[in-house]
């Protein structure tokens, strides 16, 4: 099954908001240092930067380069739950900071600019998981009162900040249900806790709950 363009298109826009609110991506400025990021960090061999390695870091940087121009490719891997069959159920979209590294690398390649090593290191110190959440309702305020948690090892883990949707989207299916959409960002500290485990992220709602499950073993 094809999946529209269209929609994958706002959706990584909406992951680009995710990533700059957590402070994981910014606009390229300036030249950076002379000599390839990829270099930088391939050069640092025995270095473990956060959660990665530095093979793993110059993969990202490269995938970026690669992919400039067609970030998708990466993108689809993060998300879960969407489908044109399950449009209206609801997804979300993984957020880390390898990925806040391949769409900086892939935003500078554009300028024929390069990731500096001090660059990457920012992006990796904002340690946070980040999930973009989109549901669906029949009132226009349902975004309103939305919260989400993650279920791990038998604890409740709660968000450590929240963005909620200012507005809705009208769906397709309007005037019928589902008539409405939001998108809404949950950062979770800290993403050394979530790498490689497996949870459940909870979003709650007026009308229930969506459950996704989730293997961080699938998402660098």
């Amino acid at each position: 099954m094809k999946i529209n363009k269209k929609l994958v298109f706002i959706i990584i826009i909406l992951l680009f908001v995710l990533l700059y609110c957590a402070g994981l991506i910014n606009f390229p400025s300036g030249n950076s240092p002379e000599g390839s990021a990829l270099n930088s960090v391939q050069n640092s061999q025995n270095q473990k930067l956060d959660d990665y390695t530095t093979e793993e870091l110059a993969e990202a940087v490269q995938l970026g380069k690669d992919n400039k121009f067609d970030t998708t490719k990466i993108f689809n891997n993060y998300l879960i739950g969407y489908s044109l069959k399950n449009y209206g159920k609801g997804y979300i979209a993984i957020s880390t900071p390898y990925l806040a590294v391949f769409f900086n690398s892939a935003s500078a390649a554009k300028e024929y600019k390069e990731l500096s090593t001090e660059e990457i290191n920012s992006y990796l110190s904002n340690n946070f998981l980040g999930i973009m959440a989109t549901a669906y309702g029949d009132s226009y305020d349902f975004g309103d009162d939305l919260n989400a948690v993650i279920k791990m090892n038998g604890q409740v883990i709660h968000p450590a900040k929240t963005e909620l949707s200012k507005s809705v989207d009208t769906t397709s299916f309007w005037p019928e249900s589902p008539k409405y959409s939001s998108s809404n960002y949950f950062y979770f500290s800290d993403f050394s806790s979530f790498k490689g485990k497996q949870f459940q992220f909870v979003l709650i709602k007026p009308d229930g709950e969506n459950v996704y499950e989730v293997d961080m073993n699938n998402y660098k």
